[in-house]
Parts: C-alpha cells; sequence; structure tokens
C-alpha cells in the first residue's frame, strides 16, 4: 500500500496526470511551477523550481509518479 498523498501532493499529481492527456508529454518544472495547462491555471502557481521538485520527488517516492530518463532528459509519468 502506498503512503497518502499531501494536499500540494494531489494537486502536483492531478496536474501531471491532466497535462499527459492534454499534450501527450510530461511537464518540465517550469511548468508545474506555472501550473497552467493551454494557458488555462490548473493549480496554483509556485515561485520556486525546487518546490515543484520537491512535490515531484516526494510522488515518485511514493510510487504515484515513475522517473524516466530520455536523451538525457528526465521526465515522470504516472505509475500504473
Amino acid at each position: 500500500m502506498r503512503a497518502p498523498m499531501t494536499d500540494k501532493q494531489k494537486e502536483v499529481f492531478k496536474f501531471v496526470e491532466k497535462f499527459w492527456s492534454l499534450e501527450e508529454r510530461c511537464p518540465s518544472l517550469r511548468e508545474i511551477c506555472e501550473g497552467k495547462i493551454r494557458n488555462v491555471q490548473e493549480i496554483p502557481p509556485r515561485s520556486a523550481k525546487n518546490t515543484a521538485h520537491f512535490l515531484v520527488l516526494k510522488l515518485v517516492e511514493k510510487r504515484y509518479l515513475v522517473e524516466d530518463q530520455h536523451g538525457g532528459r528526465t521526465f515522470w509519468r504516472v505509475a500504473s
């Protein structure tokens, strides 16, 4: 059983999930910080990439997201 998500982690998880479904790619940390998908504000903006990165890493740690490498770039996808 996975550890439960915090409210902020749920917010970022749902954002990543929706971004994948609409854009067919992983959002960058900058895009997670902006919180916009197709110019629509989906989640509150964050001022620091470190905050977004910390939340994403916690979601990977809790196995909600999987971290992959492709062409030297890290991306995250929803765990199955």
